[in-house]
């Protein structure tokens, strides 16, 4: 699993991304500000938990 660390935060909007960043599974999708600055990192969450999701299901 890959650390969350990947993230790289804006200063525009310190509030949305202090939420953010202390919620890792949720982001916030379509916050635009948000989104651009972390199109990649939200795409690679999004596989982890969709990969996480499958593992719980057959467990």
């Amino acid at each position: 699993m890959m650390a969350y660390t990947t993230h790289k935060y804006t200063k525009k909007n310190s509030t949305s991304n202090t939420i953010q960043q202390l919620s890792p599974f949720c982001p916030q999708d379509d916050n635009p500000g948000v989104l651009h600055a972390n199109q990649l990192a939200i795409v690679i969450l999004k596989a982890e938990r969709k990969e996480q999701q499958q593992k719980e299901i057959s467990a």
